[in-house]
């Protein structure tokens, strides 16, 4: 290691670095398991408590049992360690596990690249328009923590890394907008990450629990698709049936079978409209239709 990456820190810039990636952490805080936040806001508490205080940092051993706590967290939690909730709260975990050895210069390095990916996953959740300006914010602080730690006497103007770092920034933006209005969107993330949330997804399946459902995302994916024989019938007369929830036990709804529906008189348009249902995969067993259909495929189930 460099003599230089050897210079221990000095309080200022332990607790400066401590409240930026606290900052930089707090969005994740709502987003992974509370046992996870929990132990990020002790050890990042403790931390702030032992700056200038080298005898109260744990030594290795400590830290082994620390980080292996800290991984048998996370495994209990996510027994599949996969997905963006197991890898996000292990990084929120590893993250407070590194500021408890924060010590040297080198460090600040390791500690402000880790800001600098906490702050990208945060975009895996939501895409706010507040979040935006947070990170970018963020980004400026860090980096010019970086800036300045790598410079051998602290400057005398604590704002000069900062307008550094906001021209940094400022020269990259011809290139964000170029990859923004360019780059090509997908309609699903390239890495194609589960949620292992298990929350609930618009949608239609056989049963709907409105007291378990804890949070509600919305999917853009497509669900069907219709293709008209004749002309496309007005916007009035293109609203799509699907099952009907009839059934509750107070609790639990579920939608009725066909064969439990009573039976009554259907009388058809006149023109009638004919067209096919293409479905994308679903977990329900149910075709939909304009209003009630007359007539149905012959092998339709």
């Amino acid at each position: 290691m460099a003599p230089a990456a050897r210079m221990p820190l000095s309080r200022v810039q332990q607790y400066t670095l401590l409240a930026l990636l606290t900052l930089t952490a707090l969005p994740h805080l709502l987003n992974v398991e509370i046992r996870v936040s929990l132990l990020f806001l002790l050890l990042a508490g403790y931390r702030f408590v032992a700056v200038g205080r080298g005898r109260l940092l744990p030594g290795k051993l400590i830290l082994f049992l620390l980080t292996m706590g800290a991984l048998g967290n996370v495994l209990l939690l996510y027994p599949i360690l996969f997905g963006k909730d197991a890898g996000v709260a292990l990084l929120v975990s590893m993250l407070a596990l590194k500021l408890m050895e924060m010590r040297v210069k080198r460090d600040v390095h390791i500690l402000v690249f880790i800001g600098y990916f906490m702050l990208v996953t945060q975009f895996l959740y939501r895409e706010d328009t507040w979040l935006v300006v947070y990170a970018l914010m963020m980004v400026i602080a860090l980096t010019a923590t970086l800036i300045e730690s790598n410079r051998f006497h602290p400057s005398s103007h604590p704002l000069g890394a900062l307008k550094v770092s906001s021209w940094m920034l400022a020269q990259s933006l011809p290139l964000m907008i170029m990859l923004f209005i360019f780059f090509p969107r997908f309609s699903s993330p390239l890495w194609n990450l589960v949620d292992q949330t298990h929350s609930a997804v618009t949608g239609v399946t056989g049963n709907i629990s409105p007291g378990s459902i804890s949070r509600l995302s919305r999917s853009s994916a497509v669900a069907f698709r219709v293709d008209f024989t004749q002309q496309i019938p007005p916007p009035s007369q293109r609203y799509w049936r699907g099952p009907v929830f009839s059934s509750s036990d107070g609790k639990n709804w579920e939608a009725d079978e066909a064969d439990e529906l009573p039976a009554g008189v259907i009388q058809g348009l006149n023109p009638p409209i004919i067209y096919s249902v293409t479905l994308e995969p679903t977990p329900g067993r149910w075709l939909y239709a304009l209003e009630l259909p007359v007539e149905i495929p012959a092998d339709a189930q």
